[in-house]
């Protein structure tokens, strides 16, 4: 569609059952960061009903295009990839 944004995805889980997987194209305003974070850094997500939830990053990590069931069972609060 002309005009309209890439956005980021929930792909699974969810903030409230602290299993929540989002996915989003790594440009600058979405995912495009992400290797510049580091152990121990905050991360801060707003979902839908306002609702503010403050992560902390345990890991980095680096997977390949085929790890999809890698990605989605981690034991994590929040996953985040491009």
């Amino acid at each position: 569609m002309p005009g309209r944004k890439p956005r980021a995805c929930r792909q699974s889980g969810s903030s409230c059952t602290d299993d929540l997987v989002i996915v989003a194209h790594n440009y600058d305003n979405h995912f495009g960061r992400l290797k510049e974070l580091s152990k121990g850094d905050t991360v801060i997500f707003t979902d839908m009903e306002g609702i503010v939830n403050t992560y902390f990053v345990e890991k980095l990590e680096t997977l390949g295009p085929d790890a999809v069931d890698t990605v989605l069972n981690r034991r994590y609060d929040l996953v985040l990839y491009n």
